[in-house]
């Protein structure tokens, strides 16, 4: 018995996005623990454990800016007030775009 491996694509990624953005939270950034664990959990990509804060995520990144520049998303920059080490000092959020 052949079983093949589904491939998930972008567009299935920005499907589950933006079904995040309108049921779950009207806001997510690559520092969303709920978002990031959520999408691990959803498509399990490489990742990074953090001991504190968000998980580290690289294609999340990638997808948001998919979203972003496919006009489906839209984006704003955020300061952070968290200023330690291994927190970024500002991040992208993103809203879904209607």
């Amino acid at each position: 018995m052949n079983i093949k491996k589904c491939r998930t694509t972008l567009d299935d990624k920005l499907e589950r996005v933006e079904e995040y953005l309108s049921k779950i939270d009207n806001r997510v950034d690559i520092g969303n623990s709920p978002f990031v664990d959520a999408y691990i959990k959803k498509f399990s990509p490489k990742h990074y454990i953090q001991p504190f804060g968000a998980n580290k995520c690289p294609e999340i990144g990638r997808v948001l800016k998919a979203g972003y520049d496919r006009l489906l998303l839209n984006r704003a920059r955020v300061g952070l007030s968290k200023m330690e080490p291994g927190f970024p000092k500002w991040v992208y959020t993103y809203t879904l775009a209607f």
